[in-house]
């Protein structure tokens, strides 16, 4: 009896916890299950906005402006201040470093011929070792032929850009040599024959010894000249040796290179004229704002219009004096010869170009710039 007691109650004990068991499945069951969280998909980072100003003016939201800083060389020394061409980039410098300020430009002037040589400067230029250049237009005649036109072009700065024939010089200079032409930095400054022997007629110049290079022999071979390439930093030496008897140079000779103390005789007819001009790197040029590149060709402009004709007078009447007080001798040639003289000196411009372009831009540039410098 006892026994069945016993059982009951572990029955009783079983069924108890079976009870519970299937009532906590149920409630298991009977509840939703929640659904899983789901991740929504990240956004991939989003890439900095580069935002490239079109004009470095200094704003409330932008007070400062960082500052580009170009490298330029000249062809001559612009310290010296001994010609037009170095007085007039060494004030472009100056006033871009002036007022460049609020535009974020700045001119750093490496120097001249030490940096580069003068036959070395423009490629230089072209290949981005330098951004700007100084230098006359004959020294790279044979990369850009159009530029030995600034030697003979018979108009002012202004007029060449009124006519076209600066627009003409831009487009030929990107499209050959990668380069920007900005400003002139000399014309009207004209080239002369300086000699130690009295030339009294064309045919005098026959058998002379005279410093030259690739620019001056086409006008010195034809009338029979001997021509000596040499750097025009031995020109002095040379005369003064007697190894040369002549040269030709633009007028300034005696503030600079001090010629007037080994020269005799000035052959008073000039000829070419100052083809010095001042080129950026197209990449450099190209790459700068808006309102970098206007104050660029406003500067320039400027210098051309106001500053440039009134250097270039006082040049000329200071190194006549010079001249004349080292006791040089200004003469001139008979009047057939002056003739046949000044027409050399044009053909060495004009027939290297008419063989080198296109015959409608050889025929455009002749219309536009008028014919050779006359004698005095």
């Amino acid at each position: 009896m006892k026994k069945i007691r016993v059982l009951g109650l572990v029955l009783l004990v079983l069924v108890l916890v079976a009870t519970a068991f299937l009532a906590a499945c149920a409630t298991q069951t009977a509840a939703p299950t929640a659904a899983p969280k789901t991740t929504a998909p990240t956004a991939a980072p989003a890439q900095p906005t580069v935002i490239q100003p079109t004009a470095a003016v200094p704003t409330a939201a932008n007070p400062a402006v960082k500052t580009i800083t170009l490298k330029a060389v000249s062809n001559g020394i612009l310290a010296n201040k001994g010609s037009p061409a170095e007085v007039v980039f060494g004030l472009f410098i100056d006033r871009i470093n002036e007022r460049g300020a609020a535009v974020g430009l700045k001119i750093n002037y490496l120097g001249s011929t030490e940096v580069f040589p003068d036959n070395m400067q423009f490629t230089a230029a072209q290949k981005g070792l330098v951004d700007i250049v100084e230098c006359p237009g004959a020294y790279h005649q044979t990369i850009v032929p159009e530029d030995a036109a600034l030697g003979i072009t018979e108009l002012t700065p202004t007029q060449e850009r009124e006519v076209g024939f600066y627009d003409l010089l831009v487009k030929v200079n990107r499209e050959k040599a990668g380069v920007v032409p900005i400003g002139r930095a000399g014309y009207n400054s004209r080239f002369y024959v300086f000699t130690n022997v009295k030339v009294q007629k064309i045919e005098d110049f026959k058998g002379l010894k005279f410093r030259s290079n690739g620019a001056y022999d086409p006008f010195f071979k034809p009338m029979g000249i001997t021509t000596i390439e040499m750097a025009a930093g031995d020109i002095y030496t040379a005369m003064q040796r007697n190894m040369v008897v002549g040269f030709g140079n633009p007028v300034y000779i005696s503030a600079r290179w001090h010629y007037d103390e080994v020269t005799k005789y000035r052959i008073d007819d000039p000829w070419w004229n100052s083809p010095d001009m001042y080129y950026f790197n197209m990449k450099t040029y190209d790459g700068l704002t808006p309102a970098q590149q206007k104050l660029i060709m406003d500067t320039a402009i400027e210098l051309e219009k106001v500053d440039t004709p009134k250097i270039i007078a006082q040049f000329m009447q200071d190194e006549d004096k010079r001249q004349l007080a080292s006791k040089m001798e200004f003469i001139h040639m008979d009047k057939d010869s002056t003739a046949k003289f000044l027409a050399f000196a044009a053909a060495s411009k004009w027939d290297p170009m008419q063989k080198l372009i296109p015959a409608d831009e050889f025929a455009t540039i002749k219309k536009m710039i008028g014919t050779p410098i006359p004698a005095k």
